[in-house]
């Protein structure tokens, strides 16, 4: 797989320190760390310094295992250069056998020889956060975790602020570099729990050849609209339809649970109100954009009515999508990917057609080496390891820097590469509440997908799921 980049990082920050650390406060609490076993191993080089391993759990999970130097009579060293450089941390984490992981570890053991990191990789998030509830039940917990979005919450409760941390270490992490939605995602009742990695940011993909075929201007380069709407974008995928025995489909809308967030999001609509106790899916805005997304489907015929965004590039019968920016790894394993690239940010009739959560690392409460979970923590979403998460998983990066740099310097798709950024800076910020996945998620989806199957109209898909999240978030 190509990396994303050709250069090394560059600084440009942008959140103002003054103002994120001003609203930052609180102590952190120091309590028990726990270790993980492992059944075998497979060990391999990771640095100058460093043995790294793959260790497979019982319980399936893979575990990267950075170890302290050692002396010649293969002791661990001892030397301590600075508060929270020595001792031993396991932190869980998703994206398990990502090739970032040797190389964080790496990074880890270069920068702080005296401390060990064993890094357990498992591969759901539903699967971390049980296999997380299990061990703070037991008395086990790790030092640190990271967690996507939709999972956040369910954690935070087994979280400890990091407020004093950011305070003390604001300059040494960069928080001017984080994008401003980074620590505002993870801020619950005015306290910080998380630092950010990767943003998950929705925004316009076109096919290159696909528009130069039927003769429509492509949306970038000189002379290019800056703010198309969603009606011109409409326009363009008409344009682009071409019914027959091997359709092409102008404009591909994903109306599956999550994404068809980008059209109650550009239509005025929300997904919650601010407190997270009523679900808000049936005011007349939201109800008005998922009609939409409904009618460019079944109506207008613009896009498929099943199949995933992937396989329909793969075969090469869409022109135009609204998703994820992260689809750029994805694309990027197609005979055909190369020819995808980020159109600007379309406005809806009432706000920008995108919306962003962001994913986080914290530290857990129950750590009798904070100061060691807190450097592993800031250097796992730090701006030396950014390279290899977005070299490895290809998605958008937290911080500024080193989007600049991927603007500047990275490998296509896409091209046009600073689209992504001015879609993550016009984003609306969804978090998910308590008890989203084990309740919410699976309500809301089978009401989704029954109308999508015909089964309900959109005014009574959008009532039912106000009424049973919103009774939900209650019990929750």
């Amino acid at each position: 797989m190509q990396p994303l980049f050709r250069s090394t990082r560059s600084d440009s920050p942008s959140l103002s320190r003054r103002a994120v650390v001003g609203m930052l406060c609180g102590v952190l609490a120091a309590l028990p760390l726990a270790a993980c076993g492992a059944a075998t191993t497979t060990t391999s080089r990771a640095g100058p310094e460093t043995s790294a391993g793959a260790v497979r759990s019982s319980a399936g999970a893979i575990q990267t295992r950075t170890t302290a130097p050692t002396t010649a009579a293969g002791s661990a060293s001892k030397a301590v250069a600075s508060p929270g450089t020595s001792g031993s941390v396991d932190f869980w984490s998703l994206y398990a056998g990502s090739a970032a992981f040797p190389k964080v570890t790496a990074l880890i053991q270069q920068k702080h020889p005296g401390l060990r990191v064993d890094f357990v990789q498992i591969n759901a998030a539903a699967d971390l956060v049980t296999k997380l509830v299990a061990a703070v039940t037991g008395g086990n917990p790790p030092a640190g975790v990271y967690i996507t979005a939709p999972f956040f919450r369910d954690t935070a409760r087994f979280l400890a602020p990091l407020d004093s941390f950011i305070k003390r270490d604001a300059t040494l992490i960069d928080v001017d570099d984080f994008l401003p939605i980074g620590l505002q995602a993870s801020t619950i009742n005015g306290k910080v729990y998380g630092l950010p990695m990767e943003v998950a940011v929705r925004g316009w993909w076109f096919n290159r050849p696909s528009l130069a075929a039927k003769g429509v201007r492509l949306p970038v380069g000189s002379g290019a609209p800056t703010k198309p709407t969603l009606s011109e974008l409409a326009d363009m995928g008409r344009k682009l339809t071409a019914p027959g025995a091997h359709p092409m489909y102008g404009l591909f809308v994903d109306r599956t649970w999550w994404d068809i967030l980008i059209y109650v999001f550009g239509f005025g609509g929300k997904f919650l109100d601010d407190q997270q106790a009523t679900c808000l899916l049936d005011s007349s805005q939201a109800v008005a954009g998922m009609q939409q997304a409904f009618d460019f489907v079944v109506k207008d015929q613009l896009g498929p009515s099943t199949g995933a965004v992937l396989k329909h590039a793969q075969d090469n019968d869409i022109a135009m999508a609204l998703g994820n920016a992260a689809l750029a790894q994805n694309f990027r394993t197609l005979p055909n990917g190369a020819d995808w690239d980020t159109g600007p940010v379309v406005m809806g009739p009432a706000a920008p057609m995108t919306y962003a959560f962001v994913h986080h690392g914290g530290i857990l409460q129950g750590t009798s080496n904070p100061e060691a979970a807190w450097t592993v923590l800031y250097e796992f979403t730090g701006k030396d390891a950014e390279p290899f998460w977005m070299d490895a998983n290809g998605w958008p990066t937290a911080r500024q820097s080193y989007l600049n740099l991927w603007i500047k310097d990275g490998v296509a798709p896409p091209t046009t590469r600073q689209n992504v950024l001015a879609w993550a800076k016009a984003a609306p910020l969804v978090t998910f509440p308590v008890g989203y996945n084990g309740n919410i998620d699976p309500a809301i989806k089978k009401i989704v997908n029954q109308a999508i199957a015909g089964q309900l109209s959109v005014k009574d898909m959008a009532a039912q799921a106000a009424q049973q999240v919103t009774a939900l978030l209650q019990k929750t």
